[in-house]
């Protein structure tokens, strides 16, 4: 084992900024690294991958700087918005918090339909 003492000074962790969003039916973390923005959040429907891809599509009129991961051990999803520190259309972290909020309400939507069958 390394002696922490031996290495000439205070040792320091930068963590990446964390941002959490909290809605109704579901909670987010989001994560700045560099200039982009990770949205890591459970599974809260079934057809969720379908659900977040129309929303994104929907609120940010395209799909081509964002990417998808399931992670099936944790039943999490991960989205991807590469280059989001870039948008000239202002804090890209507001913003997120904007789409995750349309997110949220289009999943109470579905899931309020789908209880009225």
């Amino acid at each position: 084992m390394t002696n922490l003492e031996n290495l000439g000074g205070p040792i320091s962790i930068e963590l990446d900024p964390r941002h959490n969003y909290v809605g109704k039916h579901i909670n987010v973390e989001i994560v700045e690294r560099d200039n982009d923005l990770i949205y890591h959040m459970g599974n809260p429907h079934e057809d969720f991958r379908q659900i977040l891809t129309e929303v994104v599509n929907d609120f940010f009129s395209d799909t081509d700087t964002f990417g998808i991961d399931y992670i099936p051990e944790m039943d999490n999803f991960s989205l991807y918005a590469l280059n989001a520190a870039n948008d000239p259309m202002g804090n890209p972290v507001h913003k997120a918090k904007k789409f995750l909020a349309l997110l949220d309400q289009t999943i109470g939507v579905i899931n309020d339909s789908l209880a009225n069958r």
